[in-house]
């Protein structure tokens, strides 16, 4: 966006107020709005308000206490999410667990679970 000096930081989920009405035909229909502590790269640490990223149907909504990746803007006290957090992708979070699947299924029998 314009007017906008993203850096990289980090964030840690607050509080998550939903807004909209409960639909059965169409679904929830209810947003998600979280409060975060975001900690930018560079600049000083501030509190915001960060929404859901639009079309993105594989977003996993992060609970409060949970850190995740964002871009910030300090000077406007501006965050996003990251789309590759593996926190809050559930197609990183599936590619991830199969990965690790895989792994068990060829280690040497005896091998311990990995974690």
């Amino acid at each position: 966006m314009l007017g906008h000096n993203w850096v990289p930081g980090e964030g840690t989920i607050v509080d998550v107020r939903w807004s909209g009405h409960e639909s059965p035909a169409t679904g929830s229909g209810q947003i998600p709005h979280f409060i975060v502590d975001a900690r930018p790269s560079t600049g000083e640490p501030f509190r915001t308000e960060v929404e859901e990223l639009v079309l993105f149907p594989s977003f996993v909504v992060p609970y409060p206490g949970m850190v995740v990746q964002l871009e910030c803007d300090p000077g406007h006290k501006k965050a996003k999410f990251v789309r590759s957090d593996p926190a809050i992708n559930k197609k990183v979070q599936d590619r991830a667990h199969n990965d690790k699947y895989a792994d068990e299924l060829n280690a040497p029998p005896g091998t311990p679970p990995a974690r």
